[in-house]
């Protein structure tokens, strides 16, 4: 068996309460930018977000979500989408979809009757 390195803590609280400002940073990622151009456009909220989470440094949350994010040296861009990223984008436009339905929402007025 090797070694894994690193951290080798679960962290999926920590990524779960930070992943909407993960994917609101990448969607401000049009090619790939500097880790410091990132930090400089967090605003105060996020920053409290990333402080209560017990994750100061902007590259460590960028590495804490590493699914979404590749880092070189000091640049970062947009990891490459895996079929389970892509699937679950998918269900968030398709439940996105349904709440706006009006078939959707009168079938559940219907079942919970």
């Amino acid at each position: 068996m090797e070694p894994t390195g690193g951290n080798t803590q679960s962290d999926t609280v920590r990524v779960a309460a930070t992943l909407e400002l993960a994917k609101a940073i990448l969607g401000r990622i049009v090619d790939s930018k500097d880790v410091t151009t990132i930090s400089r456009e967090l605003t105060a909220a996020d920053k409290i977000l990333m402080r209560t989470h017990k994750v100061t440094a902007t590259r460590k949350f960028l590495e804490l979500h590493s699914r979404l994010f590749k880092i070189v040296g000091r640049r970062v861009e947009k990891a490459t989408p895996t079929a389970a990223m892509l699937a679950e984008e998918n269900r968030e436009g398709v439940k996105a979809i349904w709440s706006q339905s009006r078939f959707a929402n009168k079938r559940l007025q219907e079942i919970r009757e």
